[in-house]
């Protein structure tokens, strides 16, 4: 008997070590590479490291109980070049592959890194030309990538002691990698920047003119959780996404190898790769483990640039979305209007495609032909104005859009 009770004892010691083994061996982890934004830098102040986005996330995945470390090997003042491989050779006054905190180091971390979060908001930007900073980014990715390594690219972020142009080449630097790295790219632009200026908003400035106090670093903790780095569930894996542009129209196919309790299609649209709006929605076959080809056409695009992607949307309301799929529509003396969608609770979306300045005036009228919205404006080229109709009554409603002594109109359903 006394033999037994010691053979338990010693057989659930070795269950419960083997169980601690195999909890251990679950745990996730992150490494963070980068500047001073990541590495926590608060000069003049006495605001400890650990306000910063990433220790936030360390300590927000730690108390889930879903990683065991986060590697922090960002560097202060370090720039995209300083994060490329050891073995690239830059080009002439460019900055060298900083060893101790580059992507090569990163890779090579023991114990390995399931996920890597590049994070080069501003430095050098100011003359750093946008094509070099994507090939920097991208170069990054794909070492992180190649070692069967999951990676995300931040934006840059708002920057105050830069002139108005630095400013604006931020913005557009942000916007090229939010449009070049589709889903693996972290939004850490457009919540802390004040649009008018393109400075940082007040609220979330350290007052250096560079960088974020704790709430700002907040924020960015939030963008990098919302992306749902570990517990996404993929309901649709994409294998093709194409739009073609012929005779006016623009068609859209994209095709799934599977679908996981999947709902519908969203085909978005944009003319700036920033602000998408809905123009179709397709239903989705819900689960199947064969390809499946899906159709669609945007009858009036843009004149000009079209950005398009498709948002998945689950049976328990889940969001995915696919890579951004752009295409180059060109025609002259035509003027084109649309408006989307055609049910709404509240709001819709009005597009202009045109050659030329117009003025514009737009009305929105009910069945009653009381008017309940109206507008001037001048137009340009592709522009898309987002109409608020949350206040109005449930109901059928005409859009009218007068220019040029033309008038066309569009119905719409205003629902709850």
């Amino acid at each position: 008997m006394k033999f037994s009770y010691w053979k338990l004892i010693f057989v659930s010691a070795i269950f419960i070590l083997f169980s601690l083994n195999l909890s251990a061996q679950n745990y996730k982890r992150i490494c963070v590479i980068g500047s001073s934004s990541a590495w926590g830098y608060f000069p003049n102040t006495s605001i400890p490291r650990d306000s910063a986005w990433a220790f936030k996330i360390k300590k927000y995945y730690k108390d889930l109980g879903v990683i065991d470390t986060l590697f922090n090997i960002a560097t202060v003042g370090n720039d995209c070049y300083n994060g490329m491989p050891t073995s690239y050779v830059p080009p002439l006054n460019r900055r060298l592959p900083d060893p101790a905190s580059n992507i090569t180091r990163a890779v090579n971390l023991v114990p390995k890194p399931d996920i890597i979060i590049v994070n080069f908001p501003s430095n050098s930007y100011d003359f750093l030309s946008i094509d070099e900073v994507i090939f920097c980014l991208q170069t990054i990715k794909d070492s992180a990538n190649a070692k069967n390594i999951d990676c995300y690219i931040t934006t840059t972020q708002p920057r105050d002691n830069f002139s108005v142009s630095e400013r604006q080449k931020l913005k557009d630097i942000g916007d090229r990698i939010r449009f070049t790295f589709g889903p693996r790219a972290i939004d850490f632009y457009y919540d802390i920047v004040n649009l008018a200026d393109l400075s940082i908003k007040a609220e979330y400035s350290l007052g250096d003119g560079v960088h974020l106090n704790p709430a700002g670093h907040t924020v960015l903790k939030n963008k990098v959780i919302a992306k749902n780095l570990f517990f996404a569930i993929v309901p649709v894996n994409f294998s093709l996404f194409t739009t073609i542009y012929k005779e006016g129209k623009v068609y859209i196919q994209w095709q799934t190898l599977s679908e996981i309790n999947n709902q519908k299609f969203i085909i978005e649209k944009s003319n700036d790769a920033v602000h998408f709006f809905p123009i179709e929605t397709v239903n989705a076959k819900t689960n199947s483990a064969a390809t499946k080809n899906y159709f669609a056409q945007d009858i009036k695009p843009f004149n000009g640039k079209n950005y398009y992607r498709i948002e998945t949307v689950s049976l328990d309301n889940r969001s995915q979305y696919s890579d951004i799929s752009f295409v180059k529509c060109n025609y002259t003396g035509q003027v084109k209007t649309n408006l989307y969608p055609t049910m709404s609770s509240d709001h819709v979306f009005l597009l202009f495609n045109c050659d030329k300045k117009l003025d514009v005036s737009v009305a929105i009228i009910d069945l009653n032909g009381r008017e309940v919205y109206s507008k001037k404006m001048q137009v340009e080229n592709a522009e898309v104005h987002n109409i608020d109709i949350s206040h109005l009554s449930n109901g059928n409603y005409i859009c009218r859009i007068n220019y040029s002594g033309k008038e066309e109109s569009h119905r719409f359903i205003k629902t709850n």
